[in-house]
C-alpha cells in the first residue's frame, strides 16, 4: 500500500499499484469547476477547460479505458490530448504523443497503428505519478490566474 504524502489520495482501500485518483487539490479544484459550469452561467477559463481535459485523459488511463477511448476520432482526441499536456508542463509526454501519431502515420496496416497506441498507453501509464504531480500543481496555478479566454456554455 502506498504510504501517505501530504496530498496524497487518502482512500485506506487503494490496492497496491491502483491508481486511487487525482491529488485533493485537484479533486477540490474539478469539483469547483464542475459545480460553476452547472449551476451558473459564469465562463469557464481556458485554464480551467485543460485542467478538465488532462484529468479526463489521465482517468482513462488509469482505469485501462484509453484504448477503447481512442477507437474513435483517434487523431483529435490525441491531439487534445497532446495540447493539455503541453499546457500544464508535461512536454514529454506530449512529445510521446507525437511520436505515436507520426509512427501511426508511417505505418501501414492496423496492427502496426495499433501497436504504437498500445505502446504509447504503457509510455504514459510509465508516469502515471509524474502525471498526477504535474497535474496537481496545474490545478493550482489554474485555480490562482484567471484568462480572458473564458467560454460561456449553455
Amino acid at each position: 500500500m502506498r504510504k501517505a504524502t501530504p496530498d496524497a489520495p487518502d482512500n485506506k482501500d487503494v490496492i497496491a499499484g491502483c491508481w486511487p485518483g487525482h491529488h485533493p487539490s485537484t479533486r477540490s479544484r474539478l469539483q469547483e469547476i464542475l459545480s460553476r459550469a452547472a449551476y451558473s452561467d459564469a465562463p469557464i477559463s481556458l485554464r480551467d477547460r485543460v485542467l478538465v481535459n488532462v484529468c479526463e485523459f489521465r482517468a482513462k488511463l488509469a482505469n485501462g479505458d484509453l484504448l477503447a477511448y481512442l477507437e474513435t476520432d483517434t487523431q483529435a482526441k490525441l491531439g487534445a490530448a497532446r495540447f493539455t499536456l503541453n499546457e500544464i508542463g508535461a512536454m514529454s509526454l506530449a512529445a510521446r504523443i507525437s511520436d505515436a501519431l507520426a509512427e501511426a502515420r508511417r505505418s501501414h496496416g492496423k496492427a502496426r497503428t495499433w501497436q504504437a497506441f498500445v505502446k504509447l498507453e504503457a509510455d504514459l501509464a510509465a508516469a502515471g505519478r509524474a502525471l498526477d504531480e504535474a497535474i496537481a500543481a496545474y490545478s493550482i496555478t489554474a485555480g490562482s490566474t484567471r484568462d480572458a479566454g473564458a467560454v460561456r456554455y449553455g
